[in-house]
């Protein structure tokens, strides 16, 4: 039980540790990979701006000060997870 504790306290402290980096150097982190920008039309339509982006401070500011509903946060951790605990929920016969 006690390795189990030392286990879950490593694995927070590195997701800790991991989170005050993006705060720091968010040019390291808010990479094109790792950030899709999309622009609203006038239909309502999200439409993904295309091209390579740089980094600039001012997308920081942007994220930093948009509204919650102008923000779609997507993990494919997250997801990928939901997926197992379907299929582990799926697989026990509980439906």
């Amino acid at each position: 039980m006690k390795r189990r504790w030392i286990g879950l306290r490593i694995v927070v402290s590195l997701c800790a540790a991991l989170g005050w980096w993006g705060l720091i150097y968010p040019e390291l982190t808010l990479t094109p990979e790792t950030v899709k920008v999309s622009v609203e039309n006038a239909e309502g339509e999200l439409q993904e701006v295309s091209g390579e982006w740089d980094f600039d401070s001012s997308l920081y500011q942007e994220i930093l000060n948009a509204d919650r509903s102008k923000i779609t946060f997507r993990s494919r951790l997250l997801t990928d997870f939901g997926l197992l605990l379907e299929a582990i929920h799926d697989r026990s016969g509980n439906k």
